[in-house]
């Protein structure tokens, strides 16, 4: 702890500088505004000038912790404000990340639907093309093919009436397996009279989906 230094001289005297000189006097104005600088004495500068360090000094104490407490308060804002905007940046990034994600679930359900909706229109097309109970659809070599169309061809000509190449083979073969004349290689007769009698009779039964007429 520093000494306390008290002053005894009772008389001062100094040789100002010209720098020295326009310090004070800009000074004056400020130690004594309400004074008629011209008349003061050096006495009273001198005593005017300590008191105004004197209570400059005070008020730079007192006010100093003041300032340091206002400056902790503030950095704390600081601190917490930064805190806050950085919980805020996670929520704004989590929610972009959210709606990308929601968009990219909205793109797909878009195009499931339309998937679905092509897929829809794809079977309602199959359906018109659904054989009934009675239709059997097969694929022929081509020679095969156009000698049936021919041969319908040349029978429609003759009889006069439409005839299909389906009626042709469905023709040949109930009169193969009917007359028995002539039993072809890889095709014998394996069905019997009473096969096709028991068939001829199940044809003139209604079938169980149908109500009886």
């Amino acid at each position: 702890m520093s000494e306390t230094v008290k002053v005894v001289k009772q008389q001062f005297a100094a040789r100002l500088r010209d720098d020295d000189q326009q310090i004070i006097n800009e000074a004056l104005p400020e130690i004594f505004p309400d004074h008629e600088l011209s008349e003061l004495t050096g006495r009273e500068i001198l005593r005017g000038s300590v008191e105004n360090a004197v209570r400059t000094i005070n008020k730079l104490k007192t006010s100093l912790p003041a300032d340091l407490e206002k400056i902790k308060v503030l950095e704390q804002q600081v601190k917490d404000l930064m805190e806050e905007n950085e919980k805020l940046l996670d929520v704004q990034l989590e929610k972009i990340k959210l709606e990308e994600q929601v968009q990219e679930l909205s793109d797909e359900v878009q195009n499931l639907r339309i998937q679905a909706s092509e897929n829809g229109e794809k079977a309602a097309n199959l359906e018109k093309y659904k054989p009934v109970d009675n239709e059997m659809r097969i694929i022929v070599e081509p020679f095969t093919m156009k000698a049936l169309v021919a041969y319908a061809r040349k029978v429609s000509l003759k009889s006069g009436k439409e005839v299909q190449p389906g009626k042709v083979l469905t023709s040949l073969f109930n009169y193969y397996i009917t007359t028995r004349e002539v039993e072809f290689d890889g095709f014998p007769f394996l069905l019997t009279n009473a096969d096709l009698r028991n068939i001829k009779e199940s044809l003139k039964k209604p079938a169980n989906n149908e109500p009886t007429r």
